[in-house]
């Protein structure tokens, strides 16, 4: 699912000079992650965490808990591997900072069938069940990306989730 312009250029554009006046926290914790720069609970994000969960809410029609928020730039030639998030992350929201061109570098869900979401600066991408549904981005054709990840758990667990567990 892509809500597209949940994000503002303005907005768009704090964010990315937060993450670029800081150092990877993800690094100097000694963690290699995919892209070239990870940062957690960057400052400028954290209010987007909390101000969009209704939004999210209304369109999963589920109660959300905020877990925490994610942010990564990937340069040209990376790929981000199949796979899961951790445990508590029941849904992942990947919203689309920056980026240097027009490609197209598309988020590959592996559902069945695959669902592949294409967005732009400023479009969020959703993921249910990010935790147990595979998900990739094959390799980066733009020279550079910035993408921001907020993260919740379902408030209370559904039959569903109960099954996969």
């Amino acid at each position: 699912m892509v809500i597209k312009n949940i994000l503002n250029p303005k907005e768009l554009k704090i964010i990315k000079k937060d993450f670029e006046s800081k150092p990877g926290n993800m690094e100097l914790a000694g963690i290699n992650d995919y892209g070239i720069k990870n940062m957690w609970n960057l400052e400028s994000t954290i209010d987007y965490l909390k101000s969009l969960k209704s939004i999210f809410e209304e369109k999963i029609g589920r109660e959300l808990i905020p877990v925490n928020t994610y942010m990564r730039k990937y340069v040209k030639g990376n790929t981000l591997k199949p796979h899961t998030d951790r445990e508590k992350l029941d849904v992942t929201v990947s919203i689309q900072v920056d980026k240097s061109d027009d490609i197209i570098n598309p988020l590959i869900v592996h559902t069945e069938p695959k669902t592949i979401l294409n967005l732009e600066n400023g479009d969020a991408g959703i993921i249910l069940y990010g935790n147990r549904i595979k998900h990739e981005r094959p390799t980066l054709k733009s020279e550079w990306m910035y993408n921001l990840f907020l993260h919740y758990s379902f408030k209370v667990k559904d039959d569903l989730e109960k099954k996969l567990i």
